[in-house]
């Protein structure tokens, strides 16, 4: 939320280097990824609470690497409750 009027673009370019990769799960909070990801590619949640209340979540995460990047205010470090 700190990203000012850049932040769609932004969100847009981190989109664009999930798609060169090939991970298994990718979960994406908040309403800037939804604005970002035209094609609906990946997972949407729009808080980390809703992300929490997805059922398959602890079996997706289970012996996983999880990458957590957001801005503070979004509260992603509730995350590391499940590991």
């Amino acid at each position: 939320k700190e990203l000012g009027a850049d932040g769609k673009a932004y969100h847009q370019e981190i989109i664009n280097l999930i798609k060169e990769k090939n991970w298994h799960f990718v979960a994406l909070v908040g309403p800037l990824f939804t604005a970002a990801d035209t094609n609906n590619m990946f997972v949407h949640f729009k808080d980390i609470d809703a992300l929490l209340s997805y059922t398959p979540l602890k079996d997706t995460l289970r012996n996983t690497t999880c990458l957590i990047k957001g801005s503070r205010s979004m509260r992603l470090e509730k995350l590391t409750a499940l590991f």
